[in-house]
């Protein structure tokens, strides 16, 4: 009742945080911020414009400042699962997966039907290569909301991961379906077909994949290999070059050189010992860690996460 009053009649902190999420919505975070800020030296005992607050900052990657505006928040409002949502991504992009992970896994409890908890938390497992308890979140996201692209295409990966090809492909077309510009989703459901040795399929999916990021390794790596067991091996052979003249990992080009050169000219011939070779090499290449998911904000940070929309 005695709260500051507006021109208009709508209380001062209410026209601050409408005023902020106009700004926010149009992707002024500055402003917006400029608005957040007022509201939370109006009201000081509000968890909302902290809230905000964080989110802008986890936005701006400004991680330890959204981490002390989401803390500040959720002890003023414990049990707030948006809340926790985005301080866990923010601990998970600060390094800190077992805090993000204790946070996810929190927020779970408190909504059982929060889809997005679930698949950050499937996503960070999946990055830190704990596989198994990555596919059993995923899969609980994926039961949530059976039609998101993303979901799927992290399930993909993790069944890829725990050697669940048949499963991924199933996952995997689902993504497409679902969105069919997802083009990590390619990506994997090309991988999962090249496991069952549906080359044609592979083919399809990974020439796709490439045609929306032409210079990707992984994506001329699993064609490379699809050509090679098509028995391509002058296309096959191209396209590793094509994956060495990149920037990548110095062991893996390594790797790739050392396969060119010992079993591409015999692939259609290969003695017991090329075969040995070959499937030591393939080995090595598959248990090199991948790098870091890119960040949806800034395309650099540790872990993908997705704040709470619903």
């Amino acid at each position: 009742p005695n709260a500051p009053i507006t021109k208009n009649g709508e209380d001062l902190f209410a026209a601050c945080i409408r005023r902020g999420e106009d700004f926010l919505a149009v992707g002024a975070l500055d402003e917006a911020m400029i608005h957040f800020e007022k509201a939370c030296r109006i009201a000081p005992t509000s968890a909302l414009p902290l809230y905000k607050l964080g989110t802008i900052q986890y936005r701006k990657t400004e991680n330890e400042k959204a981490i002390d505006a989401l803390v500040a928040a959720n002890r003023l409002d414990p049990d707030n699962p948006d809340i926790l949502n985005i301080l866990g991504a923010a601990y998970g992009r600060s390094d800190q997966p077992k805090e993000s992970l204790a946070i996810f896994r929190r927020v779970f409890e408190l909504d059982p039907s929060h889809a997005v908890a679930a698949m950050n938390c499937g996503r960070l497992l999946l990055s830190i290569g704990r596989t198994e308890e990555a596919e059993a979140w995923l899969t609980k996201a994926a039961t949530i909301r059976p039609k998101h692209g993303e979901t799927l295409r992290l399930l993909t990966e993790a069944r890829l991961a725990v050697g669940q090809p048949r499963l991924a492909i199933v996952s995997g077309e689902s993504a497409i379906l679902s969105d069919p510009e997802n083009a990590g989703a390619r990506l994997a459901l090309g991988q999962a077909y090249l496991s069952v040795r549906k080359l044609q399929a592979a083919h399809e999916q990974l020439s796709l994949f490439l045609q929306q990021k032409p210079n990707h390794p992984e994506g001329l790596y699993f064609l490379a290999e699809t050509e090679e067991k098509n028995g391509r091996v002058d296309v096959a052979r191209a396209l590793y070059r094509r994956v060495m003249e990149l920037e990548i990992d110095p062991e893996f080009k390594t790797l790739i050189g050392l396969k060119t050169a010992l079993t591409l000219p015999v692939i259609n011939k290969s003695s017991d010992a090329i075969a040995k070779y070959r499937a030591i090499i393939d080995d090595a290449l598959y248990a090199l860690p991948r790098g870091p998911v890119k960040d949806a904000y800034t395309g650099g940070g540790l872990t993908n996460f997705y704040l709470a929309s619903r």
